[in-house]
């Protein structure tokens, strides 16, 4: 297992990943047609993603299989303003879940991002998503109180909250 930049043969994977993770964590599903068309339109977000160089994505690789996929890069949109960078994204397979691969992935981006200059970071999250919000407490974010953005999704919830993690290179996470 390793840890590596995403490339342009990825993406097909990280579009399932993140698919997956996604009806798993909130339970809804899709047939045929709708759930290929879903996928189509995620391949080409993170096709959009691998070519912007302010991007960094990295995937948790065992072989031919990619079983995890970050992404990190500049602050977005009602990002608070203290926060200099921001994880967009934490997929990992759901068969995989509680192994160990999120947090290896976070680890790995956290010291890149310390490595570029980035001295906070955060993370939307879906405010019903509770395994995400635990996984964010556990490794050391922290809720920012009225940090809030509502969401334009047709299945179930509507908006996310804010989680702050404080770069410091002394201090970076351990893998």
């Amino acid at each position: 297992m390793r840890i590596r930049p995403a490339e342009t043969g990825d993406i097909p994977a990280l579009a399932r990943i993140q698919v997956r993770a996604c009806r798993r964590a909130y339970g809804a599903s899709l047939a045929g047609d709708a759930a290929v068309d879903e996928q189509r339109q995620r391949a080409e977000d993170w096709r959009k993603v691998l070519d912007d160089p302010e991007c960094g994505i990295l995937v948790f690789s065992t072989g031919n299989s990619v079983l995890g996929v970050t992404a990190y890069g500049p602050p977005r949109s009602q990002t608070p303003p203290d926060v200099d960078s921001e994880l967009w994204a934490l997929y990992v397979e759901p068969d995989r879940w509680r192994a160990g691969i999120g947090r290896a992935l976070w680890v790995v981006a956290a010291n890149r991002m310390t490595d570029g200059g980035a001295k906070s970071t955060g993370a939307w999250v879906v405010l019903g998503n509770i395994r995400a919000r635990f996984f964010y407490e556990a490794v050391g974010f922290t809720l920012v109180p009225g940090a809030l953005r509502e969401m334009n999704r047709a299945a179930g919830e509507n908006c996310e909250i804010f989680y702050q993690f404080e770069l410091v290179a002394e201090h970076a996470p351990a893998y």
